[in-house]
């Protein structure tokens, strides 16, 4: 008898310590993840979008008993198949119970499951408490950035002028060989987004003259956007971009290219309206755009006075 109770305690401990095992965000590479999806990065390629979507998903994941097609292929991970099989699953056993459910999902390896675990979960997300302005006072996803940087080496472009034989001096840069660049933004995942973003380029003035349009920096960018009101599903003011299908009709913000990954990085998700937070003067919207949903059909008004540059 001794032996037997030996025995069903060795039986029995693989199981009891299998079933208190629990899933540590922080033991996920991040830039492992990022290489094998991104591996073959551009130089004339804006990544900041794709590094602070990343960012979001991480303090704020996505909870898979509320989500939907488009929120789920906008992390790059998983493949159309994958996303089907998912719904498939909802539909035929109802809301998940636990994350290790997963791996009872059609075409989900343990693999895959791994690289999707810290942006997901499983909990139900609290309504916005509070007045629009308590929740952004209360807010506390918020940072400003002040950077500013140059080529210490004299450029012939800041040098003095010269004299040409016609008598005429050689063209030179007005302003100064500083870059200089700020940025704020305040959020809440699926609630607000509130920013601004200023840039200067070297050579440009740094004049503040209101009657001119000139405000120190060269190009000033801001936005003001709120998601979830009743079935207005996006509202914003000020830049923003439209991703809708792939790129024929509109086709805004981060694009992969060529990597470890050849199906999950070609396609593009439909995200439709999104903030436009990057210093680029071009690739935007400027005015104002709101989505319904009205059951099954989502509508999108937007209109826009955005300023083009253009040679002669």
């Amino acid at each position: 008898m001794k032996y037997c109770w030996v025995l069903l305690i060795l039986l029995i401990s693989p199981f009891g310590e299998l079933s208190a095992q629990t899933y540590r965000k922080g033991e996920i590479n991040i830039e492992m993840l990022v290489e094998d999806l991104f591996g073959m990065q551009r130089d004339d390629q804006d990544y900041e979008d794709l590094y602070e979507n990343i960012l979001q998903l991480l303090l704020n994941p996505i909870n898979l008993n509320r989500t939907n097609p488009e929120e789920l292929k906008s992390i790059f991970i998983l493949n159309p198949a994958q996303v089907n099989s998912f719904f498939e699953y909802q539909a035929d056993f109802g809301k998940l119970i636990s994350l290790y459910e997963l791996q009872a999902i059609p075409n989900y390896d343990l693999e895959t499951i791994y690289k999707i675990l810290p942006f997901v979960v499983l909990e139900s997300s609290d309504k916005p408490q509070g007045s629009f302005m308590e929740r952004i006072t209360n807010s506390k996803d918020a940072y400003f950035i002040i950077r500013q940087n140059r080529v210490w080496e004299t450029r012939r472009g800041f040098t003095p002028p010269d004299t040409l034989s016609n008598g005429r001096l050689s063209s030179r840069y007005l302003g100064d060989p500083n870059n200089l660049y700020a940025r704020f933004r305040i959020q809440h995942s699926k609630d607000f987004s509130i920013g601004f973003t200023l840039d200067k380029d070297p050579g440009e003035q740094f004049i503040w003259d209101p009657s001119t349009r000139r405000y120190g920096f060269n190009f000033f960018s801001y936005h003001i956007t709120q998601y979830n009101r009743g079935k207005w599903k996006t509202i914003t003011v000020g830049d923003y971009q439209m991703q809708t299908g792939q790129g024929l009709v509109f086709g805004a913000g981060f694009a992969v290219g060529k990597g470890g990954e050849t199906i999950t990085t070609v396609r593009r998700s439909t995200v439709g309206i999104r903030p436009y937070t990057s210093a680029l003067e071009f690739g935007f919207f400027r005015g104002a755009a709101a989505s319904y949903q009205a059951g099954p059909i989502q509508v999108t008004l937007l209109a826009s006075n955005a300023p083009r540059d253009g040679n002669v």
